[in-house]
């Protein structure tokens, strides 16, 4: 299955938490050899929706992967923990 994944952050190190996201998920990628990891340059954007005085740092990734959606899940419920 192909998947895209969204990855944001306001506060703190922004590009730290994002560099180590995507680090953790091109981890997880190489389980399918044939992942075909790709992502997006690293955008800034405003809150949508809402009012706050922090900016989102935001990444779009995409891969291919045999894990199935639950065990996705919780991979990524961890990376996003750590």
């Amino acid at each position: 299955m192909r998947v895209h994944i969204n990855i944001g952050s306001t506060l703190g190190n922004r590009r730290e938490y994002i560099q180590q996201a995507v680090v953790h998920l091109r981890r997880l990628a190489l389980l399918n050899p044939n992942a075909n990891f790709r992502q997006s340059s690293i955008v800034e954007s405003e809150p949508w929706g809402y009012s706050s005085p922090y900016t989102y740092l935001n990444i779009g990734v995409s891969f291919d992967t045999d894990i199935d959606a639950l065990e996705l899940l919780h991979s990524m419920q961890a990376i996003e923990q750590a």
